[in-house]
C-alpha cells in the first residue's frame, strides 16, 4: 500500500489495539465509500481549496519544456544513429 493508506491502516489497528486493552468495546467509525471521498474531493474544489497547491505545481512545471520526456515520445530522427565500426 501507500503511505496514506498504511497510515489509516495502522491508526485503526493502534486504537482499536489500546480499546481491546483497556477492555473497552472497540469504536469503529463508519468507513466511507469511495462515491463518498470524491463528493468530498469536489465539494473541496468548489470551494478553493486545491488553488494553491494547483499554482505550486504549475510553477514548478511552467511548460511542456519541464515534463517528463520518455524515449517512445522523442522522435527517431532525433536520436543519433550508432556509428558503424
Amino acid at each position: 500500500g501507500d503511505l496514506l493508506s498504511n497510515k489509516v491502516i495502522f491508526e485503526e489497528l493502534w486504537t482499536t489495539y489500546t480499546q481491546l486493552l483497556g477492555n473497552q468495546n472497540p469504536q469503529n467509525k463508519p468507513a466511507t465509500s469511495y462515491a463518498d471521498y470524491v463528493k468530498i474531493l469536489q465539494e473541496q474544489e468548489k470551494q478553493g481549496i486545491f488553488a494553491t497547491h494547483v499554482e505550486y505545481w504549475k510553477s514548478q512545471f511552467p511548460s511542456a519544456d519541464y515534463s517528463l520526456k520518455y524515449p517512445a515520445m522523442i522522435k527517431k530522427e532525433l536520436i543519433p544513429k550508432p556509428q558503424q565500426p
